[in-house]
């Protein structure tokens, strides 16, 4: 757990008292949603957290010693219609989702520097309506899942122009698919034949 975690982080997982915060930031089709598990607004990295006081709730994505894509669970709960209605038409499957583990000094402030322990891409969010409040599920995928699917580009013209504007590196690989190319020259073969010196037959007066 102590990789990559500044002095001060170290020191606070050591400490017999701490205020652990947990922050959470994804993207949605209206901009970056940011959000912590205290009360107030939270400042760091130059940006504002948004208060989601018990209303956080995390399935962590389990470490193992393979590498595979383990994914994770956020959810929101006592959601108001309007807040649903905003994920629902904002949030967008293959979006960015990330997590830190924080810890506050006795001012609020965070410690430098925050751990993050999940970084993946959105799934498909879920909506849950209530009485008391709607529930938000959104189910996140690692990035390690890209690994498993087949890549998408192809060995095309187009798909070069799309990528990368104006490189003509596979111009003409469409022509080359009924392409006949000849490996070598008759012409070339023969002319190379007939400047070689004919072969002299046995003078017969020779050694008279």
């Amino acid at each position: 757990m102590t990789r990559g975690l500044t002095a001060g982080m170290v020191t606070e997982l050591t400490a017999s008292a701490r205020s652990i915060a947990l922050l959470v930031e994804t993207e949605w089709s209206s901009g970056y949603v940011r959000l912590w598990s205290g009360l107030g607004t939270l400042s760091w990295d130059g940006k504002s957290w948004t208060s989601a006081a018990g209303l956080i709730g995390v399935q962590p994505a389990a470490e193992t010693l393979r590498v595979e894509a383990a994914g994770a669970v956020f959810t929101l709960n006592g959601l108001t219609t309007s807040l649903l209605s905003a994920a629902l038409s904002q949030a967008r499957q293959g979006m960015p989702v990330n997590a830190w583990l924080a810890f506050l000094d006795s001012t609020g402030a965070v410690i430098a520097d925050p751990y993050q322990w999940y970084g993946g891409r959105m799934d498909v969010p879920e909506i849950e309506h209530r009485g008391d409040g709607g529930t938000l599920t959104v189910n996140t995928e690692s990035r390690l899942a890209i690994l498993q699917r087949a890549p998408g580009g192809r060995y095309t013209d187009e798909d070069q122009q799309a990528r990368y504007a104006g490189d003509l590196g596979y111009e003409y690989v469409a022509s080359l698919a009924n392409a006949t190319f000849a490996w070598g020259s008759t012409t070339a073969r023969l002319n190379t034949i007939s400047r070689r010196p004919a072969p002299q037959p046995d003078d017969p007066t020779e050694g008279d």
